[in-house]
């Protein structure tokens, strides 16, 4: 990164102090933002059986409701990559913010599952502001060659957020029961909307800063120009996105079911099993910094390699959990652990930093939406195939459908690694 000037802050020193300053202040409050933003989805899912116990609702009513999230949540993904790059990212995540802390109030005062649906698609759309405006913000912010060390770091937003609002919510859960954990939910995030207010900034140039330079990302911006998309480009954002699809169908359909498998057919009590299910994000954090220090040190700030090897564990992951998991409450504790360490670096890695890295400052926020945009198809459909394999086969075939997914991602980051062998991308 070259040395800031001094126009704005009167010596190239105090320019200098004041860059480290606020990449610390933009990187904290991203951080919080995104981590935040779980606070706001983990609630639905903790308390998925008592709240369908108590309002009647079925496992397929239950199913709908978090498919009509997921809807909105993918639709919604598109919709922020493309206004983003008009408003701002810190406008769009302020709204964003703002609107989930809205939404979970009233989940916490509904009473019908008409509410519950529609509330549930603003919540989607509310949530898809995150991930695109504050990868976007970062990529504002760093360069390539410290990107994958940085994002291993940052990128633990999301497993750590994950884990801390599940246990949240299954504390409030165990405490003022399921409307609690709602309200509880948007106490936070009435907090992490400030921290952003009075922390986040776009860029470099807002705060009369200069941009972080970088010889690579300048090459491809200039190359982007006004029109981000290029044929080799397209090719490679959308084998990433369909990597994503059967990432997320894994990712979700743990995050999303965990609780409800251990309370439904492991006979645990909501609250232990909301505690249980936070294995899976727990150790998603450590899989995130690994992959991330690897990439820049050992990879050359290429991510699909050791992408690849993190997703053969998560692969064997799954087939633990098929095996043993079934059968053993122990086992599928340590099988979740073991599949969130493999898939949350990778889950980082290709739709953080290589999206910043094959967009530049100019399209990173558009990339990141489209991957993660394609990635959540395959969270709704999840939500689609878990209670029918529920409702006609049971637990195993649903280990068995993990299983398929974690492969078909294999293959597909298998296809990236081929094409930047041949020079045709480089990820």
């Amino acid at each position: 990164m070259s040395a800031p000037n001094s126009n704005s802050y009167g010596s190239a020193e105090a320019a200098t102090a004041a860059m480290r300053s606020w990449r610390t202040r933009v990187f904290v409050s991203t951080w919080v933002a995104y981590a935040g933003m779980y606070f706001g989805r983990k609630a639905f899912s903790i308390v998925k059986k008592p709240l369908g116990d108590d309002l009647m609702l079925d496992v397929t009513q239950l199913g709908h409701i978090g498919a009509a999230y997921l809807l909105a949540y993918s639709a919604g993904q598109f919709v922020a990559a493309a206004v983003g790059r008009r408003t701002g990212a810190r406008v769009l995540l302020l709204f964003g913010l703002a609107l989930t802390f809205v939404v979970n109030i009233v989940f916490g005062l509904s009473n019908s599952y008409a509410a519950l649906m529609v509330f549930m698609v603003l919540n989607g759309l509310a949530q898809a502001t995150g991930w695109s405006t504050t990868v976007g913000t970062l990529g504002s912010w760093t360069s390539r060659g410290e990107r994958g060390t940085l994002m291993g770091i940052w990128g633990t937003c999301y497993a750590i957020g994950s884990a801390v609002a599940a246990a949240y919510a299954a504390f409030w859960l165990g405490r003022l029961g399921w409307r609690g954990a709602f309200f509880a939910a948007s106490v936070v995030l009435l907090v992490v909307w400030l921290v952003v207010y009075l922390y986040q900034r776009n860029r470099p140039e807002d705060v009369g800063l200069p941009p972080v330079a970088d010889a690579d990302e300048e090459q491809v911006d200039e190359s982007n120009g006004a029109a981000v998309w290029r044929s080799g480009l397209w090719t490679t954002t959308l084998l990433i996105g369909t990597f994503y699809f059967f990432v997320k169908f894994v990712r979700y359909a743990l995050d999303s079911w965990t609780p409800y498998l251990l309370d439904t057919y492991f006979g645990m009590k909501p609250e232990e099993a909301g505690y249980v299910s936070t294995l899976f994000a727990v150790f998603g954090p450590l899989g995130v910094f690994v992959a991330g220090y690897l990439s820049d040190r050992v990879f050359n700030s290429r991510r699909a390699s050791i992408s690849f090897l993190m997703i053969l564990g998560m692969v064997l992951g799954c087939g633990m959990l098929q095996t043993l998991g079934a059968v053993s409450t122990l086992w599928f504790g340590v099988s979740i652990a073991v599949i969130g360490f493999m898939l949350y670096g990778p889950d980082s890695l290709l739709t953080g930093a290589s999206a910043i890295d094959l967009g530049g400052k100019r399209g990173a926020l558009m990339i990141a939406g489209v991957i993660n945009g394609m990635g959540s198809l395959g969270a709704v459909a999840q939500e689609y195939v878990v209670p029918w394999l529920l409702r006609d086969g049971g637990v195993s075939d649903v280990f068995t459908s993990l299983v398929m997914a974690s492969l078909a991602s294999m293959l597909i980051l298998g296809v990236v690694l081929w094409r930047n062998h041949r020079g045709l991308s480089d990820v």
